[in-house]
């Protein structure tokens, strides 16, 4: 007669080999585990436990049917699988240590209704009970280090800093979120603290002024912080702000960084501005002003044209160094960004030795701190009502092609248009200003705050990620969101709402959205130089272009590229394939897709007849 329940009270354990016990749901015989889902999830963690504290609860197990040596586990699955870790990795005493087990005599509905009944009835900590353990363990007399607890409970130490935190909170914050007053988010928000005392001051007043919700509590214990992204911190660096004394304050529960002293960071780029401007006026300009003391349409503000310019024998070596490296299609990413920028550092240098005297005489120069904070510095700016000089002669004017077809122009606006939302998109900070300011205007801006613009950019994949859906919903994660997740996002919407294809030019209509060039020339003119242009190669198809354009467009380009018509055929056919495969090789753009930052073959550059800096550079090497 088999024991009754009430027997198994007082079971005695007994000491069984590892190599003699089989998980109970083996492959062979009945499985009598009742979980299926999760067998084998964080095994890690529970074999560190059981290093560090020992098997605490033994395995229920009873004898294998047709082998009398063997016993098949129960209850304690997970606690086998572990075990047979730590034998595995040589962590154990030794190969093959006794393990505690009571045995059962079962049937098999009898040992799956154990194993239900074992993970059933348990009753799980509490959050904040765990939190507050964990706390105790890292404080007192005989406290625990953060890398010790990480080790005996299997847990990244990331993990440990977030449990000790929450523990620490104030009791009384503890209180409201054990009995579902706050949840947890809300909870992780009170870690930006600066002491439990702060917690509560802040906790009593919001329960009175009507609610504690995550991004309220954020924003109290922000007040006095900068965001540790932008690009004036990156234009002086956190390295320099923390050598001048600042610290920098981390969000456990987000990997946002906040500055404790932002004064510090506005002392620094008060200090490397002013560095810059003695070193311009140092050049010889007679004046030297900041992007953002000067008049916003700065960048219409005409400019002289420098002398050829002449670059050194190791700037030569350098440039087409870099240039062999930006042919490969393996150099991608940040590399391509770098060798960019190396190469755009070489040529404003060789241009500031190509003005003359008198020009830096009667010019000047504007320093404009962008995306990223890269520094872009232009020479040779005449303000508003400076003349120019009076030997220089008036470009002359030659007869070009007709104008394109009305089609293949929209074409081309298309896609300097997608190339717009694609490089704003990637300028957060620039991104909130535009849409701003296209708020406080009526008409002008290609961006199309009514988000009728041509969706182009990331905003569909960005709303996916957030998996959004009726509006309070929206609303409750869009104020959720950290500071900079959200002017992220902004950037996203502000690309779809851009529109500045042909069809949005004019006077307000049923068609027309009222965008004027000058304004999309002024946002141009406000991104990253090398992201516009990376914007715009990906956008133009030349391809199609060349299919769709007359002979003498074609005819143009190349005589643009190389001085001349390179191509001996006279089919259209013929010089269309060769324009296409040298304004690809050579970064040539048709007019309408040409920005403020255009550099290729066509662009306004002194006996540069390939409009490129770099191509300048190499045909003197080649001389």
């Amino acid at each position: 007669m088999k024991p009754q329940p009430a027997s198994y009270l007082f079971a005695a354990t007994q000491a069984v080999p590892l190599d003699l016990l089989d998980f109970g749901h083996g492959e062979t015989g009945v499985s009598v585990n009742a979980r299926t889902m999760g067998q084998d999830e964080a095994i890690d963690e529970l074999a560190a436990s059981i290093l560090a504290h020992g098997l605490i609860q033994p395995l229920v197990v009873r004898r294998t049917e047709g082998d009398e040596l063997r016993f098949t586990v129960i209850a304690g699955n997970r606690r086998l699988a572990a075990l047979q870790k730590l034998a595995a990795a040589g962590k154990l005493p030794e190969p093959n240590p006794l393990i505690d087990v009571v045995a059962r005599d079962l049937a098999d509905g009898e040992a799956l209704e154990v194993s239900l009944a074992e993970n059933l009835n348990r009753l799980p900590l509490h959050p904040v009970d765990q939190y507050e353990v964990f706390a105790r363990l890292g404080t007192g007399k005989n406290a625990i280090s953060e890398a010790a607890i990480a080790t005996r409970f299997g847990m990244p130490r990331k993990e440990v800093k977030q449990r000790l935190a929450l523990g620490r909170l104030a009791p009384e914050i503890l209180d409201a979120w054990r009995k579902g007053k706050i949840h947890a988010e809300t909870a992780q928000a009170f870690t930006l603290a600066r002491d439990v005392e702060h917690q509560l001051e802040v906790f009593r007043r919001l329960g009175k002024e009507g609610g504690v919700y995550p991004y309220r509590v954020r924003e109290e214990f922000s007040k006095t912080f900068a965001s540790a992204s932008g690009k004036l911190v990156e234009f002086v660096g956190l390295d320099a702000y923390k050598a001048a004394g600042g610290t920098v304050r981390t969000d456990l529960f987000s990997d946002r960084k906040d500055l404790a002293n932002p004064e510090i960071i506005a002392r620094l780029v008060q200090e490397k501005t002013e560095s810059l401007v003695d070193e311009l006026k140092a050049e010889g300009w007679s004046w030297v002003a900041l992007a953002d003391d000067v008049s916003m349409d700065h960048y219409l503000w005409p400019k002289i044209t420098p002398g050829e310019m002449q670059f050194t024998k190791g700037e030569k070596a350098d440039l087409a160094e870099n240039e062999a490296r930006l042919r490969e299609s393996s150099c991608i990413g940040d590399e391509r960004l770098r060798i960019t920028a190396e190469c755009r550092e070489i040529e404003q240098a060789a241009e500031a030795r190509a003005y003359a005297d008198d020009d830096r005489a009667r010019a000047g120069a504007i320093i404009d701190i962008g995306w990223g904070g890269k520094v872009t510095i232009r020479r040779g700016v005449l303000k508003p009502g400076a003349k120019a000089s009076a030997g220089e002669p008036a470009p002359a004017v030659e007869e070009g092609p007709k104008p394109l077809s009305q089609t293949l122009a929209h074409t081309l606006s298309c896609q300097l248009s997608d190339a717009l939302a694609g490089s704003l998109a990637t300028d957060p900070d620039l991104a909130l200003s535009v849409m701003l300011a296209t708020f406080l205007t009526h008409s002008g801006s290609p961006c199309i705050v009514r988000h009728s613009g041509r969706a182009a950019g990331p905003l569909k994949e960005r709303v996916a990620e957030l998996q959004l859906g009726k509006f309070p919903e929206v609303l409750q994660t869009v104020r959720d969101m950290p500071q900079d997740d959200r002017l992220e996002l902004l950037a996203a919407v502000a690309g779809a709402a851009i529109d500045a294809s042909s069809t949005a030019f004019g006077a307000m209509s049923s068609v027309a959205k009222g965008v004027d060039a000058a304004s999309v020339s002024a946002v141009f003119a406000a991104i990253d130089p090398d992201e516009v242009r990376h914007q715009v190669g990906e956008q133009f198809d030349a391809v199609a272009y060349f299919a769709g354009a007359s002979k003498a467009h074609a005819i143009a380009a190349l005589t643009e590229i190389h001085g001349r018509n390179t191509c001996t055929s006279t089919k259209k056919g013929d010089i269309a394939a060769l324009a296409e495969i040298e304004a690809t090789k050579h970064g040539w753009l048709p007019t309408e897709l040409r920005t403020v930052h255009y550099t290729g073959p066509g662009a306004a550059k002194p006996k540069a007849k390939r409009g490129s800096k770099r191509s300048a550079a190499a045909l003197q090497e080649a001389a």
